[in-house]
């Protein structure tokens, strides 16, 4: 899958040897986003430029993904490397799937989307909608509108939201913090897209396509 794929903000790989278990891929020497969070508030250290030049890369990665029928199905900031000069490059695709297979019901708890909570047979078939739920949170972080996701206090494994009322329970309260921080987002700009990103139903959720198109008209 890997081997296809050629776009500037996503990491390249060159190959692999199972010999050894191995798989080689393009070094890149900088920070993820998750580093780049302030102590002891974990909120994000850039500035609004830095978080609207990393939708505009992941935008434009995530609709090239579209058009390979690949999902990454893990978007959060740790996955997400990012420099000033270079920009966004998206890394980590051990999750990554076609779009004509079986949802993945796996990914990073704090970024999965509410549709998330359904059973394997419930789920229909998976677009990008997931992965721009994904960096919708993720956007949340970049815009300081949350710490960063995985230090809130939010406790859930998505392997027992199904069976556990707890774990349930924690999840649900993550979404609707995620619901609350949407109401509170301005109608323009960088804020609007990202409200569009995590409206809770995947079919009213902006497309990669549509995400690129806006963010090139509104920020060149």
């Amino acid at each position: 899958m890997l081997q296809r794929l050629d776009h500037p903000s996503i990491v390249k790989f060159f190959g692999a040897d199972a010999r050894f278990f191995s798989i080689y891929m393009e070094y890149v020497a900088h920070p993820d986003l998750s580093e780049l969070r302030s102590q002891p508030d974990d909120m994000f250290t850039g500035t609004t430029d830095d978080a609207i030049r990393v939708l505009g890369d992941m935008a434009s990665a995530l609709d090239y993904l579209a058009t390979q029928n690949i999902l990454h199905n893990d978007i959060k900031p740790a996955n997400i490397l990012y420099d000033g000069a270079r920009g966004a490059i998206l890394i980590d695709f051990e999750l990554a799937s076609f779009m004509n297979e079986e949802p993945c019901t796996g990914g990073t708890a704090w970024y999965v989307p509410p549709e998330s909570r359904c059973s394997r047979l419930e789920l229909e078939q998976q677009g990008s909608e997931r992965d721009i739920f994904a960096l919708g949170v993720t956007l949340l972080y970049l815009l300081k509108k949350t710490p960063l996701p995985e230090r809130v206090g939010y406790r859930f494994d998505l392997w027992k939201v199904g069976e556990d009322t707890n774990e349930a329970s924690q999840m649900n309260a993550w979404l609707e913090e995620v619901s609350l921080m949407s109401l509170q987002l301005q109608d323009g700009g960088i804020e609007l897209l990202v409200k569009q990103m995590v409206e809770e139903a995947p079919g009213n959720r902006i497309s990669a396509e549509l995400l690129l198109k806006s963010h090139k008209e509104l920020f060149g």
